[in-house]
């Protein structure tokens, strides 16, 4: 279906996007990669795609600098989209 979801930890929670929502990441949770949206554009199911500029990272398997395994951790500052 069209619902989107986020996860906390074991469990997936339903949530209605809002304005100004954007997508700056697409994560394959199973093989762990990373595809960060950058110069990407368009929606996804009603919620905006894609940055110009950024200093954003995000690194599977890691929270707070400690590998763990099935988190991704996100470091930066900013994106622009404009």
């Amino acid at each position: 279906n069209n619902q989107w979801q986020y996860a906390n930890n074991d469990v997936w929670v339903d949530f209605t996007p809002t304005t100004g929502d954007r997508l700056i990441a697409a994560i394959d949770f199973d093989s762990s990669q990373v595809e960060m949206l950058r110069g990407s554009s368009g929606s996804v199911n009603g919620i905006n795609q894609g940055y110009l500029e950024s200093d954003l990272m995000i690194t599977a398997n890691q929270w707070r600098d400690v590998f763990n395994e099935g988190e991704f951790s996100i470091t930066g500052t900013y994106f622009t989209f404009e």
